[in-house]
């Protein structure tokens, strides 16, 4: 563990943020954003250790008194250690949780929406125009519109690997005739047929052939 903060030099605009994230190594139970203006030397800059209480984090470092049990200094140090720990492919897989989040969301905003063939606005949708129309709000991405345009995306993955934001598509690989979102939890988001439109099922109820990563 660090003890204390090792560079020294200009410190310009520093934000040392710690927050709670399952599939990433950050600081349980604790945010903190810091900000520190000018040139200082940062293994100096907090001799003077104030306390905070870890469940009131969030309110300004000049509320803080003595009585209260957690350190700023402290909770500096343990979040500069989890960002040096926070590697490039670990940064990659942050971002591709955040990004699968979006498109889940706004799938799941449809929920109930006509069947509508070649459809893909919230007036109606088709399987691939969900699809297709979810990317596009929540990330900008301009998918193919068709399923065979989108099966030809990404790396295949196993079924049973398939997490929150991955296709999971019928059919061949060739000629793949439904496509759907993924849920995780072997759930998936799609537009069903004409009539059932837009709904959430499961891998026991309609069974995907296969699984596709996009993000």
């Amino acid at each position: 563990m660090i003890s204390h903060l090792n560079a020294t030099g200009r410190i310009g605009r520093t934000f040392i943020a710690a927050a709670i994230s399952a599939s990433c190594l950050l600081l349980p139970s604790t945010a903190l954003a810091f900000e520190s203006e000018g040139t200082a030397d940062a293994s100096t800059q907090f001799t003077k250790e104030v306390k905070v209480d870890k469940n009131s984090i969030g309110a300004s470092p000049s509320d803080a008194t003595e009585e209260d049990s957690f350190s700023i200094a402290h909770i500096i140090n343990e979040a500069a250690t989890y960002a040096i720990a926070m590697t490039p492919e670990t940064a990659t897989l942050a971002k591709r949780l955040e990004d699968a989040e979006r498109v889940v969301s706004d799938a799941l905003e449809h929920i109930g929406a006509r069947y509508v063939s070649g459809g893909m606005s919230p007036g109606g949708f088709d399987c691939s125009g969900l699809v297709k129309h979810a990317f596009a709000t929540a990330l900008g991405m301009d998918l193919p519109r068709t399923t065979y345009g989108q099966v030809a995306l990404g790396e295949e993955i196993a079924l049973e690997s398939a997490e929150k934001g991955d296709l999971v598509f019928w059919g061949s690989r060739s000629a793949p005739y439904h496509v759907g979102i993924c849920l995780g939890d072997g759930q998936y988001v799609h537009a069903a047929n004409h009539g059932k439109g837009v709904r959430l099922d499961t891998f026991d109820s309609y069974t995907p052939s296969f699984a596709k990563r996009i993000l």
